[in-house]
């Protein structure tokens, strides 16, 4: 799969977090891609807790576009997600994964008018390099969408709470999209659907199940994800505090590398003896967690005699 596109309709769940999740988990190497015209980057911000300034991104690619440079423009607007985020983005490797950070302001949305259709085309075309991209496409319905890229993608998935209010926004809006999809006449059809459309859901079951949705919205659920709002806020908000656990010594001192490249502290835990505790550290770790301080601890027997006069 080349291109996957992420859009919601109203009172959806976090689209930027389900996006930047499959990302990181993805098989193969991979690029994010924030495309919402809404502006803003949410990784920069959250994800990498605002430790990568805003100078990379669709604006400039914008910029590139009109000088007929797109293809020489887009990864030196990326920033990597894996390894330091401040570095410049130009090896690719099958566990890679980056993003383009989106507009900055609101305001810049109309400068993307003449990018989507060429970008939508570039990002097809990264999967001959073995890159695949993943597009958070924002809310559908807004000024200046990236209609055009989610036309050439190979799967749109519409994300999805399974409460009825969000059943029914997203059902309000499938006919139009539908439409979208179809107007260049390259989404073919599956048993009566689009082939390249289908639902993510977040927290099947709750209440509804994947086969009621899919049955009432007409379009396949395609995958769902669990309803877990602590993971969601480390993505979301990024995490200032990593316990790496029952690691090598080598895997430690990368695991710190990558770390402190965000301004993230780290503590060493699991299988960790006082004898081993001071090589531990010299990875770099900033706590040390040893539970031999209690469960081995030696014993000390103290009596307690009372006289009574």
């Amino acid at each position: 799969m080349a291109v996957l596109a992420l859009t919601s309709a109203k009172g959806a769940p976090g689209v930027s977090t389900a996006a930047l999740a499959m990302t990181l988990l993805w098989p193969r190497a991979a690029l994010l891609a924030e495309c919402d015209p809404a502006g803003g980057s949410s990784v920069l911000a959250g994800y990498l807790r605002g430790t990568v300034d805003h100078s990379r991104g669709l604006l400039p690619l914008a910029l590139a576009q009109r000088h007929d440079s797109l293809e020489q423009g887009l990864w030196p607007q990326t920033v990597p997600l894996t390894g330091d985020p401040h570095a410049a983005s130009v090896a690719v490797g099958a566990g890679d994964r980056w993003l383009l950070p989106g507009l900055s302001d609101a305001a810049q949305a109309p400068s993307t008018a003449a990018l989507w259709g060429p970008l939508g085309s570039l990002l097809a075309s990264l999967e001959r390099a073995g890159t695949d991209v993943i597009v958070d496409a924002g809310r559908l319905g807004t000024a200046h969408a990236p209609t055009a890229i989610l036309r050439q993608a190979d799967l749109v998935l519409l994300v999805l709470s399974t409460n009825l209010p969000a059943v029914a926004a997203a059902k309000a809006r499938l006919n139009l999209l539908r439409e979208d999809l179809s107007v260049t006449g390259t989404a073919g059809r599956l048993d009566g659907h689009l082939s390249n459309l289908g639902l993510l859901l977040v927290g099947e079951g709750r209440p509804y199940s994947a086969k009621e949705i899919s049955t009432a919205c007409g379009v396949p659920v395609v995958a769902s994800l669990a309803w877990d709002p602590a993971s969601a806020e480390v993505l979301a908000a990024g995490a200032d505090l990593v316990l790496l656990d029952n690691m090598t010594l080598a895997d430690l001192r990368a695991s710190v590398e990558v770390c402190r490249a965000r301004g993230v502290r780290t503590e060493a835990s699991g299988g960790l003896s006082l004898d081993r505790a001071l090589d531990v550290a010299r990875t770099g770790v900033d706590y040390l967690s040893v539970g031999a301080l209690t469960h081995s601890a030696p014993v000390l027997d103290l009596g307690l005699d009372l006289r009574l006069h």
